[in-house]
């Protein structure tokens, strides 16, 4: 990557219960995977 470049984050709901919930997270850039992350939240 470099300055100018665009990142694309897609977000996904894989598992929810109650307010806790967990989620799938890719970033692109040009069309390339910069970063995937499996997040964990809370619905407050």
């Amino acid at each position: 990557m470099v300055p100018g470049d665009k990142l694309r984050l897609e977000c996904q709901i894989i598992k929810r219960k109650g307010p806790v919930g967990i989620g799938s997270a890719v970033a692109t850039v040009d069309g390339k995977v910069a970063v995937a992350a499996e997040l964990t939240f809370m619905i407050g």
